[in-house]
């Protein structure tokens, strides 16, 4: 079935994460730039059903989309699945501001994909811990990752190299769910 998918995003820096991954497992992607409205919920489930859905429908293709969400545990999860609005009214540097006063600084990016090939609907999900950072760091084009230093790092997210974020991230890890799916049921 090569050829046959489609990753759209609205974020040309997720296909870039994404594309030496699809390289890797011999999958070759057709990226569509595109926004894909998205209802506002914490639910990352819920937001990447209809965000799957809606995609499919716009392109009528097996298609694949993600929606990715920042957890502060200070916040009590919050911005989860709003980070994009969060993000857009706060920036990096209030976000890192607003936590000072805490002591507690961890966090969970969470990534779930959604896929549909036009008869089902299915979902992957990866996680990744870090804490927030004192100040922003990388560039702005990363938005939450240059407050976000994964476990086991001293780097932003922002400034980690591709092939390091695509050994820890959580993108990557919903992707190798989603990779051993296509492989197990559409690479017969």
């Amino acid at each position: 079935m090569r050829g046959s998918l489609v990753f759209v995003s609205q974020n040309p820096f997720k296909y870039e994460e994404l594309a030496p991954l699809f390289q890797k497992s011999l999958m070759d992607v057709t990226y569509i730039q595109k926004a894909i409205k998205e209802i506002q919920s914490n639910n990352l489930r819920e937001i990447i059903k209809q965000k799957t859905l809606a995609a499919f429908e716009l392109i009528g293709r097996p298609v694949l989309v993600e929606h990715t969400g920042l957890f502060i545990d200070a916040l009590g999860g919050m911005p989860g699945g709003l980070t994009q609005l969060f993000w857009d009214t706060l920036q990096g540097e209030k976000i890192c501001r607003m936590l000072s006063n805490f002591s507690e600084k961890t966090a969970v990016a969470k990534t779930v994909m959604g896929f549909c090939d036009g008869r089902q609907l299915y979902d992957f999900e990866g996680s990744l811990r870090g804490i927030i950072s004192e100040r922003p760091h990388g560039g702005r084009e990363f938005q939450w990752g240059t407050i976000f230093i994964p476990d086991g790092s001293t780097q932003a997210y922002s400034e980690l190299h591709i092939d390091q974020l695509n050994s820890i991230s959580h993108r990557a890890c919903a992707f190798n769910e989603f990779s051993s799916f296509w492989k197990s049921h559409y690479c017969r």
